[in-house]
């Protein structure tokens, strides 16, 4: 890896991401930390990893009031706090939008790593399956909540579902996939020494480059000329998983790991590239032949925030909230009186204070003593 950085897995999705991400590099394990308001979701093996944060509820039933609450709470305490190392170059927060523990208690970690520490925030976002208002809800005021300084990535698992074949839990898994790849790929994970160099300098000014990222990799196989590689680029951009984005980036990194046999059919001006992610302040090259395979990897970063999806998302939680009854039910319109306190002998055993009612009782006792009349 080029570059160190620390990473947060925070609520249920973010703690399997990043259980995944674990599995697949081991050499992260120890730049990763787990962060939930329960460990019911976290194998047992990996809780030695895991933070549990204290408060009122075993999770927040997708309500990020409350997380952000007890993240906050959980900060104040120390009983999370970052493991400071000059040598990191960001702050990795991993999470699903729709979760309560995730998209609440996120964004007060991310305030607080960046103020107190001052790290740069790379928010990591998976945007669900939209089941529901609250889900849709939640994404909403996660993305208002983002600051204009954090770089963000996002996700959607339902544009894997096809690909999955429907099933939810395959299309969670090709996702964690796709996660574990662009993390590799943030970090320099697949770049070598090579003639013409992308160094470490190089992939930070990308990286830190506040707004929207997406990262793609784009296998060339064996291509045959210049229109078959902008074919195979412009087949990975449409079929991306990432939201959609506007044309506006500042920086783009491309590495190249080809062989000589396709280095002529290379558009080298990244034509398409700029056609669909913008022209770019800077840009930088990498160019090596290392891994079995042509590809290409991609980082663009820069770009405005999905501003689109996010008010369809709105939207769809508009008519989402629309279609669930809220109104009275008929039945408490119906007027049954049958007061009658004759029969009513069952009470609760309710909690009281009972050296606070002894005293009452007593004081009550003695007053009543002192004003009684004499015969």
């Amino acid at each position: 890896m080029l570059l160190n950085a620390k990473i947060f897995g925070i609520g249920a999705a973010g703690n399997k991401a990043c259980i995944d991400l674990m599995c697949a590099i081991p050499e992260l394990a120890d730049k990763i930390t787990l962060v939930n308001t329960t460990m019911k979701d976290i194998p047992l093996e990996y809780r030695d990893k895991a933070i549990e944060l204290t408060g009122p509820f075993k999770g927040c039933g997708k309500e990020r009031k409350k997380a952000n609450q007890i993240m906050y709470d959980n900060l104040k305490s120390g009983t999370l706090d970052y493991d400071y190392d000059s040598k990191d170059s960001m702050c990795i927060i991993v999470t699903s939008s729709e979760g309560g523990t995730g998209s609440g208690g996120s964004i007060m970690l991310a305030k607080y790593l960046s103020k107190v520490y001052k790290q740069h925030i790379h928010f990591y976002i998976f945007t669900g399956f939209e089941d529901d208002g609250r889900s849709l809800k939640n994404t909403v005021d996660l993305f208002q909540e983002l600051d204009e300084s954090y770089t963000v990535q996002a996700i959607s698992n339902a544009k894997f579902l096809n690909e999955a074949n429907g099933n939810r839990i395959k299309a969670e898994k090709l996702a964690n996939e796709k996660f574990i790849n662009d993390v590799k790929t943030l970090l320099g994970g697949f770049i070598c020494e090579s003639e013409q160099n992308i160094d470490e300098s190089d992939l930070l000014k990308i990286n830190k480059t506040p707004g929207y990222m997406i990262i793609e990799r784009i296998d060339l196989g064996n291509i045959k000329n210049v229109k078959e590689f902008n074919t195979k680029l412009i087949e990975t951009l449409d079929n991306s998983k990432n939201m959609n984005y506007e044309p506006t980036c500042k920086r783009y990194g491309v590495v190249l790991n080809i062989n000589d046999k396709i280095s002529d059919f290379i558009d080298y001006s990244n034509s398409i590239l700029k056609a669909r992610c913008g022209i770019p302040f800077e840009s930088f090259l990498h160019i090596q032949n290392i891994y079995q395979g042509n590809f290409m990897d991609i980082i663009v970063s820069g770009l405005k925030l999905p501003e689109n999806d996010i008010v369809d998302t709105y939207n769809n939680f508009i008519e989402s909230s629309k279609a669930v009854d809220i109104s009275k039910d008929e039945f408490f319109n119906i007027i049954m009186n049958t007061e009658s306190g004759e029969f009513d002998n069952l009470t609760k055993n309710n909690k009281v204070d009972v050296t606070k009612a002894k005293t009452d009782f007593f004081n009550e006792r003695s007053e009543n003593k002192n004003t009684s009349s004499e015969f």
